[in-house]
């Protein structure tokens, strides 16, 4: 699960960074009064985002159902679609507020290198996390 979440996120970032030099590129085209892009342009970047939500997000739910008690699957699934919600939330205030001032390739490159930095948080939180059930196993055979 974690590995593909991983790759998931490390995929978001990739498309953040093709979203940015496509915005400079329709950018350079608008200043020097060129021909616009086609629309088409933006499928790898949507192809790519598409992959990673599937690789995050669904692998995320399924996570939280399986290694959740039967009794709590429902409450686990909840917290989990509040903590995406706030995220969305969170994601809406920075952009309107800190973003706002800033050029959109910029911010597109700056939200790829922000998903990097929470996909190292991600790995080293994994990682704790995995090495404390191993040591819980250990500890109870």
């Amino acid at each position: 699960h974690v590995r593909r979440m991983a790759v998931g996120m490390f995929l978001t970032s990739i498309s953040f960074v093709v979203s940015g030099t496509l915005e400079s590129a329709i950018e350079a085209r608008e200043e020097a009064g060129e021909e616009k892009i086609s629309v088409f342009w933006q499928l790898l970047q949507i192809t790519i985002l598409a992959c990673a939500e599937i690789l995050v997000s669904v692998t995320g739910l399924e996570y939280s159902y399986s290694s959740s008690p039967e009794s709590m699957k429902a409450f686990v699934l909840a917290l989990y679609l509040l903590t995406t919600s706030i995220g969305d939330l969170l994601g809406g205030v920075l952009y309107s507020s800190v973003f706002a001032t800033l050029n959109r390739a910029i911010t597109l490159h700056l939200c790829a290198f922000i998903m990097l930095l929470n996909l190292f948080c991600f790995i080293g939180v994994a990682r704790w996390y995995e090495n404390s059930i191993v040591q819980k196993d250990e500890n109870e055979g």
